[in-house]
């Protein structure tokens, strides 16, 4: 009889271990690596502590350091490049993976990529499109399964939608009787920082002590619980950071409601994951489901423009950005942020949990170097699943990633590949137990990582030869396997400058966090010809108002334009702040900082916008002055991804208005143009025609008529200025386009 018990268990544990796991997959946007209590934090993250007591924590496991390019490198277990971009036109994903092998495939939240997460695999969807979102009103880009849905008007909250669609989702496939894949990206706790008003007020008065002690309070817990060495050097507080008691009381009130209102959206993470694992345990599903929690870059530091500032966070119309010293303090202990290929961008939580395929120790802290590129390859392993090496409409490259399932059997890694790091200008390579990391192209920094994982001593100078070797592997990576264009794979600087960024958080501007920020005086780099009068007009009541917002070529226009549309409408244009001349829009940045000034009381009917020119310029960071530019020694001003994001935010303001709103493409960047490349400029013209068919906003495609202009209208070669002929024929477009508008119901 004992021997038929014993014979009975063991069969039984023998077709549990056969069957297929169900897999869980679960993004956030923007935690920093000791935002959660099990990685150093205050902030009260307890079903997720408990997944970490339960399973295993990562502490060397990296992101690409930017959203869209993580979660690229997530689904497809390529390089962001490799993979095709957005596009993943070179790469199958992981639900593409894994329904060949039987599995029920769903997906909630952000997904910040092309087309939509039905076209790549998912059989179930729903979330939004777009790359952030109003927590309680949403966007137009909401999907669910494949259609639009609309958001409704009361008792919405991304954060509890997500897991509730979660929820629904597997109830079906529990009625299919398949196994399971299903991916939550949470938008929180990425900006505009709006949580419910019970997680809000539950942290008021935590975050009055400052950045430097809860900074200092997480490094001590962080040693203390193993997941750092006790001897390890920590960074001071960077110059950028203004110590806490050095800031006004203004501003000490204002940084910690922000700290709150982060808390607060991390908070509601973990009670709504809470609320999913209860539903796992209530269908016996949570023992044989591996869980991944990660996240898709380091804090954000970039401080933008914060509207209502003076109410409370979790009003629909507040928007708050992110602070730079905060994002220091989140990323304890690591140097820099988001964007930076230094720790405290690319080091992310990890956290893995599968009571019945994990065999490590409850509570295992790992050490291994693992990065998001892996993930795709551990699924497939453990799912029995085989990755295709080729997949109709798509040129596949091959897998980077390795899988991560030797240490979820406790066994020991072999050496890894080396991680190859890279957003915009800033690089760098993980091989090993060094890291090669260079801040915005200047010059390669070296740092031993067993001794010195916070970056704090750059040995580059020491070892030549390790910094020579990685900087090779660095480049044949980026143009062998990345295909990286030329831009991107150019030598790194000679001679370091300070490591600053335009957007991060400036104290001295920001002296009262309850007054609305005045729009920053502009200093135009323009033509005289594109200056010229006159610029004073007198309204007609009775006529309808249009606005026209743009660079300096849509200043030489809108003159002529005005004339056209003389007693059909008038038309205005911002002017800059000595009134006696239009401002020039500069680049998208700009434009966020001064809509609001722009676009002021008036009701307008129509608005024409284009932004562009600027935002493609390569500026010398040394210098002072606005209008330099400088196509050899530069940095690009806006990357292509803040552009689009920039774009989004500049129509929502400008839809609130109830105008009908025409987008002008960017003109041509002729050959020998001076700070820009020839071929940014369609690059960029591509973006804001996604951005804006997604919004249905009609094009004036100012960029084929300028094609085809003679080398007569322009002012001179090489120059994206235009002749009195030239802008008379750019007029007469725009011109054409309003009065379509004005006349269309």
């Amino acid at each position: 009889m004992k021997l038929l018990t014993l014979l009975f268990l063991f069969f039984t544990f023998t077709a549990h271990a056969a069957q297929k796991p169900n897999i869980l997959l679960i993004m956030v946007d923007d935690l920093g690596f000791s935002d959660l209590g099990c990685y150093g934090s205050e902030i009260e993250t307890p079903h997720l502590d408990k997944l970490a007591t339960n399973g295993l924590r990562m502490s060397q496991f990296y992101n690409t350091a930017k959203c869209h390019s993580s979660r690229v490198s997530l689904l497809t277990g390529r390089w962001c490049r490799q993979a095709g971009d957005e596009s993943m036109r070179r790469a199958v994903t992981i639900p593409e993976v894994l329904a060949p092998a039987g599995y029920f495939t769903a997906m909630t939240g952000k997904w910040h990529l092309t087309k939509q997460p039905t076209d790549f695999g998912f059989q179930r969807y729903f979330g939004h499109l777009s790359g952030s979102t109003n927590y309680y009103t949403g966007d137009k880009t909401f999907q669910l399964n494949g259609k639009p849905w609309s958001v409704p008007k009361e008792g919405f909250y991304t954060t509890v939608a997500n897991v509730d669609h979660a929820i629904n989702f597997l109830g079906e496939a529990r009625t299919e009787k398949k196994p399971w894949f299903l991916y939550i990206a949470f938008n929180a706790p990425h900006a505009p920082l709006q949580p419910m008003e019970v997680d809000y007020k539950k942290y008021l008065g935590r975050y009055d002590v400052g950045w430097d002690a809860i900074r200092a309070a997480r490094v001590e817990k962080q040693k203390k619980i193993g997941l750092l060495p006790a001897e390890l050097p920590i960074p001071p507080r960077p110059d950028h950071v203004r110590a806490w008691d050095k800031l006004t009381p203004d501003q000490r009130t204002w940084e910690a409601k922000r700290m709150t209102a982060y808390a607060a959206l991390i908070d509601r993470i973990d009670q709504e994951l809470g609320r999913l694992i209860a539903d796992l345990e209530k269908a016996n599903d949570l023992s044989n489901t591996l869980i991944v929690f990660v996240s898709d870059n380091g804090a954000c530091p970039y401080d933008r423009s914060n509207t209502n500032i003076d109410k409370e966070p979790f009003s629909p119309d507040t928007k708050w950005t992110d602070s730079t010293g905060w994002a220091w303090a989140r990323n304890s202990p690591f140097r820099y942020y988001k964007q930076n290929q230094f720790e405290g961008g690319i080091a992310s939580p990890a956290i893995l949990h599968w009571p019945a395929g994990l065999k490590t120790k409850a509570g295992t802290i790992n050490n291994n170097p693992a990065h998001l590129v892996d993930v795709l390859p551990t699924f497939a392993a453990v799912a029995g699943a085989s990755v295709p090496i080729t997949f109709p409409g798509r040129d596949l490259t091959p897998l980077v990633g390795i899988s991560l399932a030797p240490i979820l059997a406790g066994e020991t890694m072999t050496k890894r590949p080396p991680i190859h790091l890279l957003y915009g200008s800033d690089r760098g390579l993980r091989d090993g137990e060094w890291k090669l990391v260079s801040f915005q192209s200047q010059p390669w920094e070296l740092y031993h990582i067993p001794t010195d994982r916070a970056e704090t001593i750059n040995v580059a100078a020491q070892h030549p030869e390790i910094v020579e070797r990685m900087a090779k592997i660095w480049h044949d990576m980026s143009k062998d396997v990345l295909m990286s264009p030329a831009a991107e794979i150019k030598p790194v600087g000679i001679e370091s400058t300070e490591h600053l960024h335009r957007e991060w958080t400036k104290y001295d501007k920001t002296d009262s966090s309850n007054k609305k920020a005045k729009a920053k005086e502009l200093k135009p780099f323009t033509p005289a010809a594109d200056t010229a009068g006159p610029w004073e007009m007198k309204p007609n009541p009775k006529l309808p108002n249009v606005l026209i917002l743009g660079d300096s070529i849509s200043i030489g226009y809108t003159r002529d334009a005005r004339a056209i549309l003389q007693g059909k409408a008038n038309v205005y244009r911002p002017m800059a702040p000595n009134n006696k001349q239009p401002a020039n829009c500069g680049d998208t940045t700009i434009g966020l900082a001064n809509i609001d000034a722009w676009l002021g009381q008036q009701k307008w009917d129509v608005i024409h916008f284009n932004w562009g020119l600027w935002d493609l310029c390569y500026r010398n960071p040394e210098s002072k002055e606005q209008g330099n530019r400088d196509k050899v020694n530069g940095k690009l001003s806006t990357s292509p991804d803040d552009y689009r994001r920039n774009l989004e935010a500049l129509i929502a303001k400008m839809k609130a208005t109830g105008a009908k709103l025409i987008w002008a493409s960017t003109t041509l960047v002729p050959e020998g143009e001076v700070g820009r490349i020839v071929g940014d400029d369609a690059k960029y013209n591509v973006i804001a025609a996604e951005v804006m068919k997604k919004h249905n906003i009609p094009v004036n495609d100012l960029h084929t008529t300028t094609k085809a202009f003679t080398p007569a209208m322009f002012v001179k070669p090489g120059d994206v200025h235009y002749t009195d002929e030239g802008s008379k024929a750019l007029a007469k477009q725009v011109a054409e386009h309003i009065s379509r508008a004005l006349t269309k119901n």
